[in-house]
């Protein structure tokens, strides 16, 4: 990442040329970064986003949360949409059917996806317990890469102890009384709850969920203090989840490095559920990113959704998979090809496990992808790359949106996230 960030800052500000770079700076949430433009000219990037649909088949489209540049007003986007099955998108019609496959298309304002939880419903996919793939990047003796669901056995569910922490700025007024239903839910699913709002008045501790009501909703709140009361509850009572409840956080008030510490240095970690409710710049959440294996993201769609969204996440089993190799070549049994951002997913997995390996960082960069320790620049010339260590991408390794999809189901097309491919174009 670091060679990469070098490589832009030299030739996009010393030598006045036009790379793009991206990076990673918290969960779901990636810098691109494209300068000069060329003045009355254009400049065109492709990225490739996997990411996975929710629990209820919504795959949420990608969003510009934060620019510094205008646009004109009314722009729209066009939107094409893929698969093996019925895909749902509100505000668009046009659908068209072609043997098994389905596909949906038209336009969207560009504010919509900016600004609303805009997705597309999948129903009725072909999900089966084990699919493969062949690794691209892989020794012909592990060429085969194997995933299986494993089922996991019913247990009873036991209460929770849950630090919940609300950002009470004017901007999630919309989303109180959700909060309110949500938190009488929890309680009367018998979780443990130590409410904690980051208010005008400074933190206000709720005891009782009911009361919440009282907390106002004004102004911008950093919600900085607020997070740090709350890993303070949680490692005092050995809460094992947080969850925060918040909107955007755009400006860094100085106070994150006793936030930070605790996350570094504190001997108890909470799992820490992010339940971005508005969308926008985070800084908060970028210092939440660098230690990203306590931090998992939820997003419902509406304050209607919200409840079961966040029970869901709290209260259901998360998915455990087992993974395998095969030579190349050898097909696993009972098992769906699907397409091989799969391998990519894998190499994802391991880069959360274990960021600090070398060898981890290694594999990175090896299969392409924008992560908390690898990132993308597209340069202009070989003297360039050479000039920093970096060795282009070999454009046939690249994965290529498919004019037909490939054989797989559309839950499994998509998982990770990769930087896949820039072209430019000038006047």
């Amino acid at each position: 990442k670091q060679k990469v960030t070098a490589a832009y800052k030299s030739v996009a500000i010393v030598q006045r040329r036009d790379p793009v770079l991206v990076r990673w700076i918290a969960p779901d949430r990636v810098f691109v970064q494209c300068f000069p433009v060329p003045a009355r000219g254009k400049m065109k990037i492709r990225l490739g986003i996997t990411a996975s649909p929710d629990s209820e088949g919504r795959l949420y489209f990608p969003r510009i949360i934060e620019q510094n540049f205008g646009v004109q007003q009314g722009l729209e986007t066009d939107l094409w949409v893929q698969g093996d099955a019925d895909l749902q998108i509100e505000g668009i019609q046009a659908k068209g059917i072609s043997g098994k496959w389905r596909e949906t298309h038209g336009k969207l304002p560009l504010a919509v996806l900016s600004h609303q939880h805009a997705y597309v419903k999948v129903s009725g996919a072909h999900s089966p317990l084990r699919v493969w793939t062949e690794d691209p990047f892989a020794d012909d003796d592990s060429a085969v890469v194997v995933r299986e669901k494993i089922e996991s056995a019913l247990s009873e569910k036991k209460p929770l102890s849950i630090v919940v922490v609300i950002d009470a700025s004017a901007g999630l007024l919309p989303w109180k009384d959700a909060m309110i239903s949500t938190l009488e839910s929890l309680e009367k699913n018998h979780h443990k709850l130590r409410i904690v709002a980051a208010t005008d008045d400074g933190l206000v501790t709720v005891s009782d969920p009911r009361n919440a009501g009282e907390i106002p909703f004004e102004g911008g709140q950093d919600n900085v203090p607020a997070l740090i009361k709350g890993l303070d509850w949680a490692s005092e009572t050995r809460s094992g989840i947080l969850v925060w409840l918040h909107g955007a956080q755009p400006v860094d008030f100085g106070d994150s490095d006793g936030l930070a510490q605790r996350l570094e240095r504190g001997f108890h970690l909470p799992r820490v559920l992010s339940v971005d409710l508005a969308g926008g710049p985070n800084k908060v959440l970028e210092v939440l990113g660098r230690y990203h294996r306590t931090l998992e993201q939820v997003r419902p769609a509406s304050p209607d959704e919200l409840t079961k969204t966040l029970v869901s996440a709290l209260e259901g089993d998360a998915p455990t998979y087992q993974w395998s190799t095969l030579p190349r070549g050898e097909t696993p049994d009972d098992a769906l090809k699907v397409w091989d951002q799969l391998a990519r997913w894998r190499v994802w997995q391991e880069i959360r496990e274990n960021p600090e390996s070398s060898e981890v960082i290694q594999r990175a960069s090896r299969y392409q992808l924008v992560t908390p320790v690898s990132g993308a620049v597209v340069l202009e010339t070989q003297a360039q790359f050479d000039n920093f260590g970096l060795n282009p991408v070999d454009p046939t390794s690249v994965p290529n949106i498919p004019g037909v999809p490939e054989p797989a189901s559309v839950l499994m097309l998509l998982l990770g996230m990769s930087a896949i491919l820039v072209r430019r174009a000038r006047a």
